[in-house]
């Protein structure tokens, strides 16, 4: 009898003796995204090289070059109104920026139709600009030139109105070209307004009376 008990007792402490259990790690049971199965990719991916359609050595005859030339995305009115063709960008040089932008329509009834809606609202805060009006149209040094089929814009916080008027001479240097409107002001100045044609410029501006 007694042996039984001393048999029965060495099988509960047995039964009573824990098991030595393997550990296993958080890793190992929870799910790992993709992202974390993959090797980390390099985040910055090198800058595309954007080419302009302007003939690049006629612009180096205007003396207008850059250091580094990027794609600008933001939306315009004018491109509202179904250009043709758009090109847009932003060039630097010596580290101060200036914006080109250029739309192309099909005639001269689309082209003028995004124009005076262009300045009915223009700038951030959507003022209306009255046409051929000496006043400030916004603080950025600023360049504009409209004819049959295209409008043309370069701006600048940060470059006077010198680096613009270049542009206004690659435009002028087709001696065929006809320019309807013409807008050129200063940083913090007043627009002149002015029309080209016969390879002349000829200044259309009308002084507000009351300023």
């Amino acid at each position: 009898m007694r042996l039984v008990f001393f048999y029965c007792v060495l099988i509960i402490v047995a039964s009573c003796t824990p098991k030595s259990e393997e550990t296993v790690s958080l890793d190992e049971i929870m799910p790992k995204a993709k992202v974390d199965q993959q090797p980390k990719q390099q985040q910055e991916t090198e800058k595309e090289i954007y080419r302009t359609s302007l003939n690049i050595n006629e612009l180096k005859e205007m003396n207008i070059t850059w250091d580094s030339v990027s794609i600008n995305e933001d939306l315009t009115i004018p491109e509202r109104f179904s250009p043709l063709s758009t090109e847009k960008f932003d060039y630097w040089l010596d580290g101060k920026a200036v914006h080109y932008n250029r739309w192309t329509f099909k005639d001269s009834t689309k082209t003028m139709a995004a124009f005076l809606n262009w300045m009915n609202c223009f700038g951030k805060d959507c003022n209306m600009i009255e046409l051929k009006k000496s006043a400030n149209m916004q603080r950025n040094a600023l360049l504009i030139l409209q004819n049959d089929t295209s409008i043309v814009q370069l701006q600048s916080a940060e470059i006077g109105i010198n680096e613009l008027k270049k542009w206004k001479k690659f435009y002028f240097k087709d001696e065929t070209s006809k320019w309807f409107f013409i807008i050129t002001q200063n940083k913090a100045g007043k627009a002149v307004w002015s029309s080209y044609k016969n390879k002349k410029e000829l200044d259309i501006t009308t002084t507000n009376l009351q300023n």
